[in-house]
């Protein structure tokens, strides 16, 4: 059985106090759910509000371990970050250990978003992924290393403005100062959003992932925070064949082009970027009176297939028209073009013209993923 359910309120004015769907409305759906949970292998469970997050929580923190769950997701949809009101001490102020904290070996992926709960049982996870968390709710590194040791086969790691516990890692004096990192040899996706250059260096430190082949930075807006954590990523993931990068402010394009010269990216999604990003894509020569030609160009991911853009706009049609002519003057053409339904829409005629006249335009629906055609690397 799949079970998802629903609580978000579209007309949700963001008020804690005031929301159409209830806890007592949870309180009777999970009293629904309850009797057959145990024939339940994909439960999915989507509110706004805390108290109604709650009130599923405190059912499924009381419940034995479904035989057959395969796949837990939690998310609260509303406000990132607030205050609970629960005395300190009490069951609820805590990190709800859920199914009364006994062990769940069928299951293998786990989504929790905008809740805390206790990390410490999970183990034997494919997909793990962590959204909104602040960071006194954060797991220790203790309880994360444990996780992530316990989940050896591990393929997909989201960490969404969430990670474990800031620590000092590998450094003289420091409580970690003899941190291994944890090998994770099955771990192909890596996406990390949301995070200041100090935390998402730090999740990079906790684990040695060498083959990981699907990498997403996103939303590090701070210039000096965004190159920092660019330099620390150079050379770190030499496989990386679908790379994602979105709203990423470092102003350098040397930066970018070190970085991006040590990956084999063969299809790169990038939208809300500095105009630096485009001109490390396309290192421009130029002879001596200063003319640059679409052949001098040295093209620093010269095994490019597919460009998706995601938001047309904050990129710009020129840009994208640089980089298509550039990889078609090098012999080396793009094969396919990528952009939203809702960006074909709004563009200007211009660009809707010399898209579809490349022959390799593709318009890619909401919900989509093309970059997992296993032609780009991930398996």
């Amino acid at each position: 059985m799949k079970l998802y359910l629903d609580q978000r309120d579209p007309n949700w004015d963001r008020d804690e106090e005031k929301n159409a769907f209830t806890p007592q409305h949870m309180d009777e759906l999970m009293a629904l759910l309850s009797p057959c949970m145990y024939r339940v292998r994909l439960l999915v469970i989507l509110c706004d509000t805390w108290a109604a997050q709650l009130a599923a929580m405190r059912t499924l923190r009381s419940m034995n371990p479904p035989q057959y769950l395969k796949r837990l997701e939690l998310h609260r949809m509303g406000n990132a970050y607030i205050t609970l009101r629960a005395p300190p001490g009490s069951a609820e102020a805590l990190p709800t250990r859920l199914f009364r904290g006994l062990p769940m070996p069928s299951l293998h992926r786990v989504a929790l978003n905008g809740v805390f709960v206790d990390y410490s049982t999970f183990r034997n996870l494919r997909v793990l992924e962590m959204s909104k968390m602040p960071v006194e709710h954060m797991p220790s590194l203790e309880v994360f290393a444990a996780v992530l040791k316990g989940s050896p086969r591990l393929n997909r790691l989201s960490l969404n403005g969430a990670c474990a516990k800031l620590e000092v890692l590998c450094e003289k004096g420091s409580r970690y100062q003899d941190w291994k990192p944890i090998r994770m040899a099955h771990l192909q996706e890596l996406l990390i959003f949301n995070l200041i250059s100090e935390y998402a260096i730090f999740a990079t430190k906790i684990i040695d992932a060498p083959d990981v082949r699907f990498l997403h930075i996103a939303h590090m807006a701070d210039p000096a925070e965004a190159e920092l954590f660019i330099r620390h990523l150079t050379g770190r993931y030499p496989k990386v064949s679908i790379l994602m990068v979105d709203a990423v402010a470092c102003a350098d394009k040397a930066v970018y082009a070190l970085w991006l010269m040590t990956m084999p990216v063969t299809y790169l999604m990038f939208s809300r970027v500095p105009e630096a990003f485009v001109d490390a894509l396309l290192l421009e020569r130029s002879d001596d009176e200063g003319n640059v030609y679409w052949s001098q160009m040295r093209l620093v991911c010269p095994h490019l297939e597919a460009l998706q853009i995601s938001d047309w706009n904050s990129v710009g049609g020129a840009n994208v028209y640089r980089i298509w002519k550039a990889t078609k003057a090098h012999a080396m053409p793009l094969k396919a073009l990528f952009v939203s339904s809702k960006d074909l829409e709004t563009m200007e005629e211009n660009d809707k013209y010399w898209t579809r006249q490349t022959g390799i335009l593709s318009e890619v629906p909401a919900g989509c993923r093309p970059e997992l055609n296993e032609r780009y690397g991930l398996i």
